[in-house]
């Protein structure tokens, strides 16, 4: 699965990557980043529980079509 960050800058492979995960930036959002060769911003949102939504529906689309499929980050 390929997964296309937010600002539409970067395409990250779901097999190369190591970790995801959720943290919260200086400007009070939460982020969803990734680690593959360097750590990644995949996104930006106003509250931890859309950002676990989102991290969620990555999952559940890789669980779909694990090979086949492009995962475009949501703006909100």
């Amino acid at each position: 699965m390929i997964i296309v960050s937010q600002d539409r800058e970067e395409i990250l492979n779901f097999e190369n990557i190591e970790n995801i995960w959720i943290c919260s930036d200086e400007e009070g959002r939460f982020t969803i980043e990734a680690t593959a060769d360097t750590n990644s911003t995949l996104g930006y949102y106003k509250t931890k529980e859309r950002a676990k939504e989102v991290l969620m529906d990555i999952v559940k689309n890789y669980n779909i079509t694990p090979l086949a499929m492009i995962y475009k980050m949501p703006e909100e």
